[in-house]
């Protein structure tokens, strides 16, 4: 008996392709993204007004809750930027070596050779593929801004001008994750003994500088590569 080996058409799944048809990522420029961030900067940092015992446990959560915040908001800006890179290099037309790390599912690279609008297909393909990473590590973030053609010594020279070597300021960035980490997986307390680190506003105040002259000196460098 004689098999039939033939590929039949495939059907398509039309929960897939309406997912596609519906879905829309939109493409920020760099004025949008940094109002983005100054906006939800500007509540967080508001979370202090209301302390009146700066010492006080309460005061501390206030503290602990600006540093998870601020995290989160570089990690969103690094989001935005990654996604206003990816549009940018894809708008040119020009084969770019960074776009050998990135990924995006069949199924909105199909939809994008079918579709007059490609470029948002593909950037709306990009943005669920990376919504699902996170963005705060030191390795995440020079990825980054090498992808955006800056060099991540000058930013980073930019971002914490009061430490003058290389290897302090990516110990800042390090050290930026490592203590979001502490408060927003273990409430600041130790693994071995359950020990509690203390907090103050200072230590507060200190990494939302530090996350606010990191983004801005991102923002600055892609602002005079836009320029030029």
């Amino acid at each position: 008996m004689e098999r039939n080996i033939g590929i039949s058409d495939r059907k398509e799944d039309n929960r897939e392709v309406k997912e596609v048809e519906t879905k829309r990522a939109t493409n920020f420029d760099l004025s949008a993204i940094i109002n983005h961030f100054d906006l939800n900067a500007k509540n967080v940092r508001s979370l202090s007004n209301s302390i009146e015992d700066e010492n006080s446990e309460d005061a501390k959560i206030i503290y602990r809750s600006q540093i998870v915040f601020f995290g989160s908001l570089l990690d969103f800006y690094m989001h935005e930027i990654y996604k206003y890179l990816f549009y940018q290099k894809l708008s040119r037309e020009v084969p770019d070596k960074g776009f050998d790390k990135i990924k995006i599912s069949m199924k909105y690279v199909v939809a994008a050779i079918n579709s007059t609008e490609y470029m948002n297909v593909l950037l709306t393909g990009f943005t669920e593929e990376i919504s699902r990473d996170t963005y705060m590590s030191q390795q995440a973030i020079k990825e980054i801004i090498t992808f955006g053609g800056l060099s991540y010594n000058n930013v980073t020279e930019t971002a914490f001008k009061d430490i003058k070597n290389p290897a302090g300021r990516t110990g800042v960035i390090i050290a930026l994750y490592k203590r979001r980490n502490e408060i927003a997986h273990q409430f600041d307390r130790n693994h071995f003994d359950a020990q509690q680190m203390d907090i103050t506003r200072e230590d507060a105040e200190e990494y939302i500088e530090r996350v606010t002259s990191l983004v801005y000196a991102i923002q600055d460098g892609l602002r005079e590569l836009q320029d030029n």
